[in-house]
């Protein structure tokens, strides 16, 4: 029987499994396919939870062989089948099934990943484990986008989303999408980063160029479309960073052999996590291409660094142009417009980027972000033992 007193411990101690094909690449770096801001989040948090007393561990991609081993105080199980085939489906479960009860986790927390949603979800549901699902892009729920994949997929991804103790969103538009698209509830959680020291922030009148982070999607990131600035704008520097996607291998090679012919371009190509921020701390500002984001980490990863944002598109849901922590440029027209003003104004980029790292502090602490998800999780554990 459930107890008179709802509410989980507050001290409790968890175990905690993230399932995660690519983190991977931040428990154990040195891949050449990378990761991105989803699971930097969960690499960040899978810390914070580690010093705070819970047992986490992480089922990622099969990517050397099968194996179990520590990394950074997170036992890591490189166990998931390298295969999205519909056919082989049945025995991908029945093999992630057989690794769920073995590693016997309390809850289980999926970012993204549907397909994953759809398999930890069921297990979850069987075995009686706490499951926690977060949305890691607006594309992931908004009906336009998921209909496409068809009405089978879209019912089993709805379903599975509705089955988990905890729904967690990282906006409120996301959260809001959820509730009217198809009634489910969400708590929203932000990402967060802590702050550098300011002896770590490098003055403006030395950043040298304009920066591109992300996965090389052509579909999403538009990468192309920062090659382009660069050639209009022949006189400014300009670095890109990031790793290729899986199966766009050819049009990774194709921007990288674009960007090479680029005398103003730097390709910098796959970057370890660890070595990623002194790209940010030099930079005049970060340019964003993306046409949609789950959050934008990108963006909370320059403010840290007083480095301000240009958007092409996506303007964090008007945030951007609200709270003057960057430019939303809207067409390209102005993109380029927008670079070669803040390359020219020192004071203003030095403006901006002070106001993104004061509004990444007010509303993005780690910390704080950590101490919401803790309770999610305890949440999810409590709620579906006495369910």
């Amino acid at each position: 029987m459930p107890p008179e007193n709802r509410d989980p411990p507050k001290n409790s101690k968890l175990d905690i499994t993230f399932v995660s094909p690519r983190l991977y690449y931040y428990l154990k770096p040195g891949g050449d396919q990378g990761a991105g801001g989803a699971e930097r989040q969960q690499f960040l948090l899978s810390q914070e939870l580690v010093d705070r007393g819970h047992n986490v561990s992480a089922i990622t991609r099969i990517f050397d062989s099968i194996e179990k081993s520590n990394s950074r105080d997170v036992t890591m199980y490189q166990l998931i089948p390298d295969t999205n085939s519909i056919l082989l489906f049945p025995f991908k479960f029945l093999w992630l099934a057989m690794v769920f009860t073995w590693i016997n986790s309390d809850v289980y927390y999926v970012r993204g990943h549907p397909n994953l949603c759809f398999v930890v979800g069921l297990f979850c549901r069987i075995r009686g484990a706490g499951f926690v699902y977060v949305v890691a892009n607006d594309r992931d729920i908004e009906p336009d986008k998921i209909g496409s994949h068809g009405k089978i997929f879209k019912y089993l991804y709805i379903w599975s989303i509705r089955g988990a103790d905890q729904v967690v969103t990282l906006t409120d538009y996301q959260k809001e999408i959820l509730r009217k698209e198809y009634g489910i509830d969400a708590n929203t959680i932000p990402c967060g980063y802590d702050l550098p020291p300011e002896k770590n922030i490098l003055s403006h009148r030395e950043r040298e160029y304009f920066l591109w982070v992300g996965r090389f999607d052509p579909d999403q990131k538009n990468p192309a479309k920062f090659v382009d600035a660069a050639e209009k704008l022949p006189n400014i520097n300009f670095v890109m960073v990031g790793p290729p996607i899986e199966g766009e291998e050819e049009f990774y090679q194709e921007i990288k052999d674009r960007a090479l012919s680029v005398p103003n371009i730097s390709f910098e190509g796959f970057i370890e996590p660890d070595q990623i921020d002194s790209y940010y701390r030099s930079a005049k500002a970060l340019v964003n291409t993306s046409d949609s984001e789950g959050f934008g980490n990108v963006f909370l990863e320059a403010w840290r660094y007083e480095t301000p944002v240009i958007s092409l598109e996506y303007s964090l849901h008007g945030t951007i142009s609200e709270e003057d922590i960057g430019i939303y440029a809207g067409d390209f027209d102005t993109l380029l417009k927008s670079i070669q003003q803040l390359d020219s104004d020192v004071e203003h980029r030095q403006r901006l980027g002070a106001e993104g790292r004061k509004f990444l502090l007010e509303n993005y602490s780690l910390e704080v972000v950590a101490d919401q998800t803790e309770q999610i999780l305890r949440e999810a554990q409590w709620d579906r033992k006495y369910e």
